[in-house]
């Protein structure tokens, strides 16, 4: 696994994977820090220094989020990876923390995505309530699409949970 931990903190994620990412990338910590300065406003600047305490201090220090997505978009990687791991470089079954929270990778990316919910969330507000009007929309002509049967396999969880909702209410 490459010394990722299986179970750590997103921070500490982004830490241990930032060395090996900007080595593919072939750029310093100044340069990884000139790049990802293009995405952010000009009061968010990340000086170099602040690469050197996200990689190697200790605790690492905190990435506020305009920081990951703009050190995703410097590193040409999607922005989960940056805190759920590559698959190269740490288990899709390890765990991340969030705070009390003891969360698998996998689920962290679903939930990430916003394909499934994570522990103790209504799954009705999750996938219905709480989301855009175009997204509820679709999701609702898609679970109209699905066969009169238990729906086994969706790529949308959204859908699955919509078509299964629908099939309960019509007795099926």
């Amino acid at each position: 696994m490459n010394g990722v931990k299986p179970s750590v903190a997103p921070e500490e994620t982004i830490a241990r994977l930032l060395p090996g990412l900007r080595a593919t990338a072939r750029l310093s910590q100044r340069q990884l820090a000139a790049r990802a300065n293009e995405y952010l406003e000009p009061d968010q600047k990340m000086p170099a220094q602040a690469i050197h305490e996200i990689e190697g201090g200790d605790p690492p220090r905190r990435v506020r989020v305009n920081e990951w997505l703009a050190l995703a978009m410097a590193l040409d990687v999607a922005p989960i990876y940056l805190v759920t791991g590559t698959t190269d470089r740490v288990s899709t079954y390890g765990t991340i923390h969030l705070g009390p929270l003891l969360v698998r990778v996998f689920k962290l990316r679903e939930w990430i995505r916003g394909e499934d919910t994570l522990h103790g969330v209504d799954p009705e507000r999750y996938f219905v309530a709480n989301v855009p009007a175009w997204l509820k929309q679709w999701r609702e002509r898609e679970a109209r699409k699905l066969p009169k049967k238990w729906p086994v396999e969706h790529a949308d969880r959204g859908v699955r949970y919509l078509a299964t909702k629908r099939l309960l209410r019509e007795g099926e």
